[in-house]
């Protein structure tokens, strides 16, 4: 375990290059915690190693999951046993297929759990921009969203996180206006009224430049299928290319074919795939 962000991001730099989508979740929540926009109760950053070579690297920033990089398979075991000793509060894990899984089951026999009663949660797939499509042209416009729209985020942000089923803690307006500061969202517009936004994460600088990763998207029910969820993320692609990002990406729940087909429409295309796995937690705290 590395107790300092700013350490785990310069031991790691050349690692989280090697796969820079598959780690970008966890050098997007690093960076956010080194440079103060987003804070949690406490963070674990883990580092797998063979001798002096970086093999495998994870994360838990309380009270989510453990997330975890590619690795050997083989080091799976040494990292459940060290979570073990020092994180009694994980409560499941998202990575690869086979190194989640592999986790799951390592840590469960450890501590004498049924890995059945931490089952996949979510299958998400890796999506790369290649070539930017707009969509169609579409009612309404957009803007950057702004201190007058909090109170529209704070209903969107855990609307967004219980449809797609994912594990949300409760917002504060303060929390928020820092981090609009430096990863702004974005609001579609039609006849006056919001009707879907999308953000983007805090950029993660690899060796082949800037990455920026596109999330949440949400569209308000009632305003589905008239496109406005793709012109949103049209926005945020320029935004991200303006800002000198050579790689545009975002995770997508892969059973929900509608968004996926959104997505490549615009011009994604698949590269990988991560796999949560755990139920949420039965209490939840505030990061």
């Amino acid at each position: 375990r590395v107790e300092s962000v700013d350490d785990f991001l310069r031991s790691t730099e050349s690692f989280r290059n090697l796969y820079p989508m598959e780690t970008n979740v966890i050098g997007s929540v690093a960076t956010s915690v080194a440079t103060g926009i987003r804070a949690y109760s406490e963070c674990f950053w883990w580092i797998v190693s063979r001798g002096n070579e970086v093999v495998g690297i994870a994360m838990r920033t309380a009270p989510y999951r453990l997330v975890l990089s590619p690795m050997p398979v083989a080091a799976v075991q040494e990292l459940a046993e060290a979570v073990v000793v020092n994180d009694v509060d994980c409560w499941g894990a998202s990575g690869p297929e086979e190194i989640a899984a592999a986790f799951i089951s390592a840590w469960c026999e450890l501590l004498g759990k049924r890995p059945s009663d931490f089952p996949e949660k979510m299958r998400e797939t890796i999506y790369v921009l290649d070539a930017h499509t707009p969509h169609p042209k579409v009612s309404g416009s957009g803007r950057k969203a702004g201190a007058d729209d909090i109170d529209l985020l704070m209903n969107w942000l855990p609307a967004f996180a219980e449809e797609v089923g994912i594990y949300f803690t409760e917002l504060n307006e303060e929390d928020l206006l820092t981090r609009l500061a430096s990863t702004p969202f974005f609001i579609w517009e039609f006849e006056g009224r919001p009707v879907a936004m999308s953000g983007h994460a805090p950029i993660v600088i690899g060796s082949d430049g800037r990455i920026g990763r596109i999330g949440p998207v949400y569209t308000e029910p009632s305003e589905r299928g008239n496109g406005f969820g793709a012109a949103v993320t049209s926005i945020v692609i320029d935004h991200l290319h303006s800002i000198g990002c050579s790689t545009v990406m975002l995770y997508a729940d892969s059973n929900y074919e509608k968004s996926n087909r959104v997505y490549q429409g615009l011009g994604f295309r698949p590269v990988g795939a991560i796999v949560e796995y755990g139920l949420e937690p039965a209490t939840s705290s505030s990061p």
